[in-house]
């Protein structure tokens, strides 16, 4: 009778049969496994596996109870119950796509065993490949989605091969998705008008879960925040804020906006998730992008933390990806703090000059450091190199940050009769603004560049206009110290204020102490600065005392000291 009352309710009414069924029922098992279905809908995963679960008991036909534990299992591994997934892929006997999925998805977000991920999930994909038509070709995409990240953060040249012999089966969702994450600087220049007919394309019926793909195509064309609101609106904002993977594009793009405070709350919150659901390569990925705040804001004791947590789980699972931020976020440490020649050091081994590597996806997070720490150490040629291959890739074709950074990099590495034309070029892009690191770096980047011309007036507006940007929106000490030291050398008026019987310096002093700290000889401060290499010296001379130092080893050290206790004045 309260079955038949329930009606207009169908959820409800599903988990009264199936509570007042003792033995197999298809009828009942049918409409639990529709309930469920809806609440996978609308990203109630957790509560569609169990539904699944119970469906699957309830299920006469042994097909029909292998299919719905398979999909008991994978939903219940999106909603964040790993242990229930193993537990039902390992119990469904039957070597199915989807399950074989599922127990996939657990060794790669929980395990990290990528090895693994690969032996259990590829010969099920093949088989199911060579049967000709597809059967389910949502299945397929399931399993090709683990595959494929598992892949990315491998970062190893001998798992593509049999990802690409997978792809006439995709679907264009899950082909897209491809051409954004696995190889960018040579499948990506398309993918933002595809992403824009696929956002279109989507409807109320379309389940959160699929939404997924189109988050992680997104993410790496930067330009996920101008899609977030539509996908909100469209599967239930309640619904979205529970996919764990648009909360790491939400916090990326939050770093990529300049809006590192947002970065550190999200990443911060989902890290507490991430631990508390064992999604543990979730957690290294947080970990990663609080790492990428302690870079940018010179937090060398943090960064440190972060990248020894980072190291210490990636490394002996091979994640080669995973591992090459430690590098990443280290370089733009030392570039922020001026030690060039380090960061030449950590970039070039990620990409070498004049390459973009092919499935580097992360390519474009050190384009600019290759490019500057290869000019301020003397290796023009270099940095020349590495911007042609950007604009042989048409990397600006990918999106307007990737404009701005091969934009940027041009403007650097150009002659000075070329210079000015280009920086101004840059900074005049479309959307340029909305990259707040990247754009105060290169206003920075052309201040100093006017200021070394002798410019000064017009060096002023844009070393002023750096030093805000760097200092109220990103707080970032490193890059407002270097941005106060440029307009002090361009005659405004920023000295340091002299504190803890620490002795002043002078502008030209501090910057030539901080080029030597970056690892420049003489000369090479001297062809930086336009001065003799004399001079450079003698100014040297006269820093070390104020340091409290004795040679240049100690230059790196002694000038934290001094940074200290000027900034607790």
């Amino acid at each position: 009778m309260l079955a038949a009352v329930l009606k207009a309710e169908p959820e409800r009414r599903a988990w009264h049969l199936a509570h007042a069924s003792d033995g197999p029922d298809e009828a009942v098992a049918v409409e639990l496994t529709e309930a469920a279905e809806r609440a996978l809908a609308r990203g109630g995963a957790a509560e569609a596996a169990a539904a699944f679960r119970r469906a699957a008991e309830l299920s006469q036909d042994l097909a029909a109870r292998t299919g719905r534990l398979d999909k008991a299992a994978f939903a219940a591994g999106i909603g964040g119950l790993l242990e229930t997934a193993r537990e039902l892929a390992d119990a469904n006997r039957a070597e199915t796509l989807r399950g074989t999925a599922a127990a996939a998805y657990v060794l790669f977000h929980r395990e990290g065993d990528i090895d693994a991920v690969f032996r259990v999930l590829l010969p099920v994909m093949r088989t199911a490949a060579e049967g000709g038509v597809l059967e389910d070709t949502d299945a397929f995409d399931d399993a090709f989605y683990v595959l494929l990240n598992a892949a990315v953060w491998a970062g190893r040249a001998e798992l593509w091969l049999p990802v690409h012999r997978l792809l006439d089966r995709v679907s264009e969702a899950a082909r897209l998705c491809f051409d954004a994450v696995a190889d960018p600087a040579r499948t990506a220049h398309d993918v933002r008008q595809r992403l824009d007919l696929a956002t279109a394309a989507l409807s109320p019926a379309t389940p959160s879960w699929r939404v997924t793909w189109l988050i992680y195509s997104a993410r790496y064309v930067d330009c996920f925040t101008f899609y977030d609101g539509v996908w909100r609106d469209l599967v239930g904002h309640g619904t979205y804020d529970s996919l764990r993977f648009a909360q790491v594009a939400r916090a990326h793009d939050a770093f990529m906006l300049g809006d590192w405070d947002k970065m550190l709350a999200v990443g911060s919150r989902n890290i507490a998730d991430a631990a508390g659901h064992e999604y543990n390569l979730l957690h290294m990925v947080f970990t990663y992008g609080l790492a990428m705040v302690a870079s940018g804001r010179g937090d060398e004791e943090a960064l440190r933390r972060q990248c020894e947590a980072i190291t210490a789980w990636a490394q002996p699972r091979r994640m080669n990806l995973l591992l090459s931020t430690v590098n990443e976020t280290r370089a733009g440490a030392a570039v922020g703090r001026g030690d060039f020649e380090e960061a030449f050091a950590l970039t070039a081994a990620l990409t070498p000059p004049g390459e973009l590597p092919e499935h580097f996806p992360h390519f474009p997070r050190v384009f600019l450091d290759l490019v500057e720490s290869a000019m301020r150490t003397d290796r023009a040629a270099k940095a020349r190199a590495h911007v042609a291959a950007g604009r042989r890739a048409r990397i600006g074709a990918i999106s307007p940050h990737h404009a701005l950074i091969l934009a940027a990099g041009e403007a650097i590495t150009a002659p000075d009769e070329r210079a000015e034309e280009l920086y101004e070029a840059a900074l005049a892009l479309p959307d340029a603004t909305l990259w707040t690191y990247d754009y105060a770096r290169t206003r920075l980047l052309y201040g100093e560049w006017l200021r070394r011309r002798r410019e000064y007036t017009a060096a002023r507006v844009q070393l002023s206009a750096a030093l805000e940007l760097f200092e109220q929106q990103l707080k970032s000490p490193p890059w407002t110290r270097r941005a106060r030291n440029e307009l002090r050398a361009a005659g405004v008026d920023v000295g340091l204020p002299p504190g803890g019987g620490k002795v002043p310096m002078s502008a030209q002093e501090r910057r030539i102490a901080e080029l030597a700290a970056g690892g420049l000889s003489n000369k090479q401060i001297g062809q930086q600065l336009n001065i003799p290499p004399r001079t450079a010296g003698a100014h040297l001379y006269r820093v070390f005392p104020k340091l409290g130092i004795t040679s240049r080893a100690a230059l790196r050290d002694g000038l934290r000291a001094f940074d200290e206790v000027t900034d607790s004045m």
